[in-house]
This record gives structure tokens, sequence and C-alpha cells, in this order.
């Protein structure tokens, strides 16, 4: 049988804090991308968002609970997405669409350099 030691108990309450941060974070971006889209394309958003927080919380218990479900995993990642819902989202959800855009822009730069240097390179073959 293993034995979880307090030190294991309190790395994982640490781990899940910041995971349930995590996930809140992922949450609000996800729900800033997708919020002009229909209902349904939410519904079918939200459903695969929280399958993909299932299997992370099932890594997190893996590691530190040798898969074992335990509570204050999930109360300390409970506790992290609502100490960032209060906390840090009121200072990044009002830069997220700056930082949306300066991403966008980023990406649209490397797409085009791409561009230009495959049209270089197709032109001359």
């Amino acid at each position: 049988m293993w034995e979880i030691n307090l030190s294991w108990q309190i790395q994982g309450f640490l781990a899940s804090l910041l995971c349930g941060a995590a996930i809140c974070i992922a949450f609000d971006i996800l729900t800033l991308c997708v919020g002009r889209l229909s209902k349904q394309v939410i519904f079918i958003f939200d459903i695969l968002f929280f399958i993909f927080v299932g299997f992370f919380d099932f890594c997190l218990l893996l590691v530190f609970c040798n898969g074992e479900l335990r509570g204050y995993i999930f109360a300390g990642e409970a506790l992290g997405f609502l100490i960032c819902k209060l906390t840090l989202a009121k200072v990044y959800i009002p830069l997220a669409p700056i930082i949306l855009r300066l991403i966008k822009r980023l990406f649209l730069g490397v797409k085009s350099a791409y561009l230009r240097i495959f049209t270089k390179i197709f032109k001359k073959g």
C-alpha cells in the first residue's frame, strides 16, 4: 500500500492551487475567444474543455496521490480557481483583447514572412 506523508500532501495542495488558477485563466481565454459563436458551438467547447480538465486532474492525481482521489486536491483546485477569478481576472480580462490582438498580429506577421519566403523559393525553381 502506498503511503503519502505530509510533505507530499502539502506539495499536492500547492500544485492544485496553481492548477486551479491555470484552469481559470484557460477558461477565461476560451470564453473570450468563443464568446461570439452560437450556443451549440459554445456547448461543444465547454464539453471539450471539461474533458481536458478531467484529464489534467487525472494527471495531477497520478503524480501527487498515486491516482487516489483526495479531497484536498479538489479543494485546492477550487480555491485556486476562486482566488484567480476574484483577483487576477480583474487584471488580465481587461487586457485580454489587447493581448489577443498582439498575438494575432504576431502570427499574421510570421505567416506573411513564411509566405514571402516560400514564394521566392518556388519562383526561382
